[in-house]
């Protein structure tokens, strides 16, 4: 999950989301909306033809497979979690917000792909 589509899904979760449980059911099905038909774009693509970004996330999908559903819910409800904590308790304005919103899922999605190298990358 890239930081464009983080950010987004939580934005759009809080915008149509009336109470935090809602915003926490949207961002999830939003995510499903966007990883599932991605997934099976990467599942059914032919390796070389789309360039070596696509190759990465064939690797990436075969070596993690349906965990990467739980891993990228786990990263849009602890953005949303973050945001509304952020929201509710510090009181900054929308720009300083969005701001700290983009650097938490930046930063989360750093810590989850340290974790993670792709046989053959790096060598």
């Amino acid at each position: 999950m890239d930081v464009l589509s983080l950010v987004f899904a939580v934005w759009l979760a809080s915008h149509f989301g009336k109470t935090l449980s809602h915003q926490v059911g949207l961002v999830v099905l939003i995510q499903l909306l966007h990883d599932v038909p991605m997934g099976y774009f990467v599942h059914t693509a032919k390796r070389g033809r789309w360039g070596p970004l696509l190759d990465l996330w064939k690797d990436y999908a075969k070596e993690m497979g349906l965990k990467i559903l739980a891993v990228d819910a786990l990263l849009l409800v602890s953005t949303l979690l973050v945001a509304h904590y952020v929201e509710q308790r510090m009181n900054l304005g929308d720009e300083l917000l969005y701001f700290t919103m983009a650097t938490f899922a930046y930063v989360s999605l750093f810590i989850v792909h340290s974790f993670y190298s792709p046989k053959g990358l790096g060598k």
